[in-house]
């Protein structure tokens, strides 16, 4: 091809970009990858009628997140959604072969929605184990620094909306409490902790709060402007929460 199809240009205009490259044409979807890049699909044509696939975009994606993509174990669970979606996984892409003109719009969209799935969906397990793994740092290095009783974990508090928000920590000092909560270094868990600790502040302006973070060195900086905006303070948790025992001497 020396321009895009106007099979593709119908059956996704005006919501895609496609250009000729070798083997077919590129096109570049709506869906989006967690980092926001889009996801690209490559669609060639053969004498049984159009090719789709993700020409390992998924993959590169996972490679460019700092996964180690194991052939087995990933590859396992992108067959899954493969299947789920009707189109194949083979050498590391989301393939849908034999595909007709009035199917092509479709099967777009269906191999881009399954390179997208597998990758937010690894991705995300990964966001969970780290931000499981932070907590229990937290609260392992909390429970030697203050007395049980004063410890509460999973509690609730309200803010200046009334809405409600859980927090993984909170310390009880006399009069006030301590918000202890950990943070991962991705939009979503800053944006949440940024909007439940100043909410509680409006609400509890004398309740402390302190974010802890895990190898401070790999934040952007605008990201951690965001949490000392928000907080009290930042704790690298490789750095130890020891000098919250000499800041708040009250809860010793």
């Amino acid at each position: 091809m020396t321009t895009c199809d106007a099979f593709i240009i119908k059956a996704l205009a005006p919501y895609t970009a496609c250009r000729p490259v070798d083997g077919g044409t590129l096109v570049t979807t709506q869906c989006l990858y967690p980092g926001g890049d889009g996801v690209s699909v490559l669609v060639g044509q053969g004498a049984d009628g159009y090719s789709v696939s993700d020409d390992g975009a998924g993959w590169q994606a996972l490679l460019a997140a700092g996964m180690e993509v194991s052939p087995s174990t990933h590859g396992k669970r992108a067959r899954s959604i493969a299947a789920t979606m009707g189109v194949e996984f083979r050498r590391g892409s989301f393939i849908a072969d034999a595909i007709g003109d009035a199917q092509l719009g479709a099967a777009i969209v269906i191999v881009a929605n399954a390179s997208q799935r597998w990758v937010t969906d690894i991705l995300s397990e990964r966001q969970r184990r780290v931000e499981r793994d932070l907590r229990r740092l937290v609260a392992d290095q909390l429970a030697r620094l203050f007395t049980r009783d004063r410890i509460s974990t999973h509690r609730q508090l309200s803010g200046a909306t009334s809405k409600t928000y859980e927090f993984a920590n909170i310390v009880a000092l006399p009069n006030r409490l301590l918000i202890v909560e950990p943070v991962a270094n991705h939009a979503g868990a800053i944006a949440a902790s940024f909007l439940k600790l100043t909410d509680v502040h409006n609400a509890h302006p004398d309740f402390p709060r302190e974010v802890v973070i895990e190898d401070q060195d790999s934040w952007k900086s605008e990201d951690l402007a965001v949490l000392s905006e928000a907080s009290d303070g930042i704790r690298d948790i490789a750095r130890g929460l020891e000098p919250l025992r000499a800041k708040y001497p009250e809860a010793a």
